[in-house]
């Protein structure tokens, strides 16, 4: 192989060396890289850091209730959330009654994380801001009986519709249950 051939090699195999190493930056001891530079063996660039990527929310489901919060629903939520392995975020009116008693008599030793937050006198609009902005809700569970379902699921100049971000369903007891 010709003298200039041979260099311009060498030169061309120099350049994709400092390429391959170039996203280590400063990180990469200086006899290293002019190791590598030179054409010579330098142990392999340690990572700066280690990029973990975010931990992924967990899975949750919804379960309004602006008057009083039922049975059959809160057992079809729980039941749900037991078989996606999901978190149930219980969200009820200010007059809601006996809360904690009713999540005791379903669970029945079962275990699952469920969180009680209580909803003011804006319930529907700070229902639908919540499925907008929070990630891993797969749906909203409420109850037909309950009437809530036709507010949650039509927009109004206050709040934007529920079903826009996340499916709602709705539960009825009887024949027809959802």
């Amino acid at each position: 192989m010709k003298p200039g051939l041979q260099r311009l090699l060498k030169d061309l195999s120099r350049a994709v060396d400092a390429l391959a190493y170039a996203h280590v930056g400063e990180f990469l001891p200086l006899r290293d890289m002019d190791a590598v530079l030179r054409g010579g063996k330098a142990e392999q660039p340690p990572c700066a850091h280690s990029i973990a990527s975010p931990p992924q929310p967990r899975r949750r489901v919804a379960l309004a209730a602006e008057r009083a919060l039922d049975i059959p629903t809160l057992r079809y939520a729980f039941d749900v959330c037991l078989r996606l392995d999901a978190d149930l975020e219980l969200f009820i009116g200010p007059d809601v009654a006996e809360v904690e008693e009713r999540i005791e008599e379903v669970r029945q030793d079962r275990a699952l994380n469920t969180r009680v937050v209580r909803l003011g006198e804006s319930f529907i609009g700070d229902l639908a801001r919540y499925a907008w902005t929070r990630s891993g809700l797969v749906f909203v569970v409420t109850a037909a009986e309950e009437g809530l379902a036709e507010r949650i699921l039509t927009p109004s100049a206050t709040h934007p519709s529920v079903a826009g971000q996340v499916p709602v369903v709705v539960v009825s007891e009887g024949r027809d249950a959802a």
